[in-house]
């Protein structure tokens, strides 16, 4: 067995300095496989795999803004900066071929934790575990009333809390968010007229820049 490099980064929210591992041709073989038998999503739960096998931490524990890092760490060190991106415009359904440098992607916001405080409501956010998902990045919800801590709230029931919100606090919300760390970037091209695609998740970034 061939000896790989091993490489260090940085993880931007725990502050951790882990070892990373360049991908290898049977696992770029594995992905396709899975892509082809499945699913997307199954690609993606393989590439998990892969990561834990490269890394020197456990991927489960990790915020989304670290496994984004090491994503794009990943990508970087075993193919190149670089990316060719081939997809279908959403609006006009024309293939396009996007060049991107992924040392364009930088890290965004300022912060790990904010509070909100509106009317009646003290609201502490903090990393959420998926960016999509507004109530993984709320620590907890208080009023005069009642003091609920999300962590203490079945998984199911953490959705009908935020819906149950006013809309200008869950807008706030929203937009306080946008200040925790994350990695998001705008892929933008132009067919019959300019176009973006929101890169925001780690599936958004492994779906364009990993899927073969």
């Amino acid at each position: 067995m061939l000896t790989l490099p091993t490489h260090e980064t940085t993880l931007p929210a725990s502050g951790e300095t882990v070892d990373i591992q360049p991908l290898v041709v049977r696992d770029e073989k594995a992905i396709a496989a899975a892509k082809r038998a499945g699913s997307k999503l199954d690609a993606y739960k393989t590439f998990l795999n892969i990561i834990q096998e490269k890394t020197s931490i456990d991927v489960n524990k990790l915020s989304e803004v670290d496994l984004i890092h090491c994503m794009l760490h990943l990508r970087k060190i075993s193919i190149g900066s670089n990316v060719n991106v081939n997809f279908v415009c959403p609006y006009t359904k024309q293939r396009v071929d996007v060049k991107l440098n992924l040392n364009d992607i930088q890290l965004k916001g300022n912060t790990k934790s904010k509070t909100i405080k509106k009317e009646n409501f003290i609201v502490k956010l903090s990393l959420p575990t998926k960016v999509k998902s507004i109530e993984s990045g709320i620590t907890s919800i208080q009023t005069k009333e009642e003091n609920i801590v999300m962590a203490e709230i079945p998984l199911s029931d953490r959705k009908e809390i935020v819906d149950s919100l006013p809309i200008n606090l869950k807008n706030d919300i929203v937009e306080n968010l946008k200040d925790i760390i994350n990695y998001s970037h705008n892929i933008e091209y132009k067919t019959n007229q300019p176009h973006s695609i929101p890169l925001r998740s780690a599936e958004d970034f492994f779906t364009l820049f990993f899927v073969m």
